[in-house]
């Protein structure tokens, strides 16, 4: 099945304009309907220096579109019994605190995943080079910003601590982890745990370069390091094409080409709204402003034209991500552009509406 041409000629022309007006160089973008990719590819350039194009297999940073690849992880492990989503993160790390010592006892796993600690987000760890663990003992002094699981309030720092409750359960390197339940079985050959930046770099071709726009004018910069610690929360490399394949697997309620890594009931716990985010989060409130927007765990959950939406974006070093599919209606959009601008959410949103008559 391919994209219909009329289809594609609105979308090429809708996606060419907004890259001449934002200054965007080039979108990677997936499309996927009724079960299948009709659409695999990208408009524009991947690096402004060269002129080359974007394709599907254009390696984009994905910022926190990592994030469900982390809570997927987590719920493989609770599924195996290995983790719990409701224990509390002290049974896993005993040593683990947040200055209100109430919460640290109480916190569990499902409140970090829905951003519920009532603890705001980290500082800016960007480059450091402690070790996770060291990060999250520094966390012993961070004061509560709001009541223990009161509101809803974005915070990575609390998937870095995911992250390693799943390699002090497993006894497994959390990066490891994710490979050997995530990405191995479903074939994402591709999806690498890296920054791209540094001398020896996993892509050196078809690569997507970050860039900025400064003064009217758009200029590619290099990848800056964002450090190892923090990759549960968000330093994944991927390309249109393997990202299709994370979204099909979704799509299917944690299956894929026969072999099936959760439960369709473990799957849909990812995907149950289990705290309120607000009125401004998300892409909801560009189709329906006055629709609250919510969080499940690790996906943010809201309506498109009468049916349920599963979106998490992304934004790292002049890219950003945006990965979004409808659980009932067997679609899903991917979309990756290389400056940090939200055409990555327009692009989502367009396509909704392009194929609204045919979602009903």
């Amino acid at each position: 099945m391919a994209m219909e041409p009329e289809k594609y000629s609105a979308l090429k022309a809708f996606a060419d304009r907004r890259l001449r007006e934002t200054g965007v160089p080039g979108a990677g973008v997936g499309i996927i309907k009724d079960g299948q990719v009709i659409f695999a590819g990208g408009f524009g350039t991947r690096d402004l220096n060269t002129g080359e194009p974007v394709n599907s297999q254009t390696a984009y940073l994905i910022g926190s579109s990592t994030k469900p690849f982390t809570v997927t992880a987590i719920a493989i492990l609770a599924q195996e019994g290995i983790l719990d989503w409701d224990e509390p993160v002290r049974t896993y790390m005993p040593s683990f605190r947040f200055q209100d010592e109430y919460v640290s006892e109480h916190l569990t796993l499902r409140d970090l995943g829905s951003h519920r600690s009532g603890v705001a987000d980290e500082p800016d760890w960007m480059g450091s080079t402690l070790t996770r663990g060291e990060m999250i003992e520094s966390m012993s002094e961070y004061e509560q910003s709001a009541g223990f699981r009161e509101r809803f309030q974005y915070n990575g720092a609390g998937f870095m601590i995911l992250g390693h409750m799943a390699t002090l359960a497993s006894k497994t390197e959390f990066e490891d982890v994710v490979m050997e339940r995530i990405a191995i079985p479903l074939g994402l050959e591709n999806t690498v745990w890296s920054d791209l930046s540094g001398p020896n770099p996993p892509y050196t071709e078809n690569v997507a370069y970050p860039h900025v726009v400064e003064n009217g004018e758009v200029r590619r910069i290099d990848f800056p390091f964002e450090g190892e610690a923090i990759r549960p929360s968000g330093t994944m490399t991927s390309n249109i094409d393997d990202m299709l394949t994370f979204l099909q697997f979704h799509i299917q309620r944690g299956e894929l080409n026969g072999e099936r890594l959760l439960t369709v009931e473990n799957h849909e716990e990812l995907i149950t709204p289990h705290i309120v985010t607000g009125y401004r989060d998300g892409l909801s409130q560009e189709k329906h402003p006055a629709w609250q927007e919510l969080y499940g765990l690790g996906w943010w959950l809201g309506n498109y034209n009468g049916h349920r939406g599963v979106h998490h974006g992304g934004s790292s070093a002049g890219t950003l991500s945006q990965i979004f599919f409808l659980p009932d209606k067997d679609f899903g959009v991917v979309t990756f552009v290389n400056v940090e601008d939200f055409l990555s959410d327009e692009l989502v949103l367009f396509i909704i509406d392009l194929y609204k008559d045919e979602l009903q």
